[in-house]
């Protein structure tokens, strides 16, 4: 997922990044900031989201990762 998201980013040959940057993606490719990545990742990947998904609609394990997978693609616009 993120080797998809980060595929269309290019990097200032300045820029240096080394073990532990993973914070370094600060922007989507379609302008929005990290703040906006952050609580579209806390809404998706959180327990309460889980909780939903998997106990209160029963949500097969597979269904839940598959549904997750479809909505962090929708939602970075990855693979389309």
């Amino acid at each position: 997922m993120i080797d998809a998201l980060v595929a269309r980013t290019g990097q200032p040959a300045t820029t240096l990044l080394g073990p532990g940057d993973d914070c370094a993606v600060v922007g989507t490719p379609d302008g929005r900031d990290a703040a906006w990545a952050t609580a579209v990742l806390y809404v998706l990947i959180g327990p309460e989201t889980w909780h939903l998904l998997r106990v209160e609609l029963q949500y097969a394990p597979e269904e839940y990762r598959q549904w997750l997978r479809t909505a962090l693609a929708d939602s970075f616009h990855v693979g389309g």
